[in-house]
């Protein structure tokens, strides 16, 4: 066996340590029946949708105060994504998903949030338990989008 090749095992065998990571709060399988889809009968007849989330926030406060003002209150997250999922229906997951991200990354104290939703009666005339689309949005991602969007508009009525 080469340096390399030994250095290379050597490296891949070492325990190391956990990558630092905030606080986390999820909920899975949030059912919500709407109309989204590029088919016409899905639009007409609607479809159930199971939403997940996971937002990452730094929950000591909210440990050391123990005041729920101090956290994302799950309670509220749920109600706020189950509404916006409700809402004006889209095509795509994708686009849905986003439009959830934006949601839950509005709440204070979010930094990042994960967000699948499951299509289980995708109209695919196959037999599978599933379809889901998972994204993974950040606080500055959204941040630096709303930014660009000013400038854009601030152009636009310069001009």
């Amino acid at each position: 066996m080469s340096s390399t090749e030994l250095s290379a095992t050597t490296r891949s065998t070492k325990q190391s340590l956990p990558v630092a990571e905030l606080d986390s709060i999820s909920f899975e399988r949030l059912r919500v029946r709407a109309n989204h889809g590029v088919y016409e009968h899905e639009r007409e007849e609607g479809q159930d949708f199971f939403i997940d989330a996971t937002v990452w926030t730094d929950t000591r406060a909210a440990a050391q105060s123990d005041d729920i003002d101090d956290t994302v209150h799950y309670g509220q997250l749920m109600r706020a994504i189950h509404a916006s999922a409700e809402g004006e229906p889209v095509d795509l997951l994708e686009t849905l998903a986003e439009r959830l991200a934006r949601v839950a990354l509005s709440f204070r104290g979010a930094q990042a949030v994960r967000i699948t939703i499951h299509k289980p009666e995708a109209p695919v005339p196959l037999d599978f338990a599933d379809v889901s689309v998972s994204i993974l949005r950040f606080q500055r991602e959204m941040r630096e989008d709303a930014a660009a969007e000013q400038g854009t508009n601030a152009e636009a009525a310069a001009s």
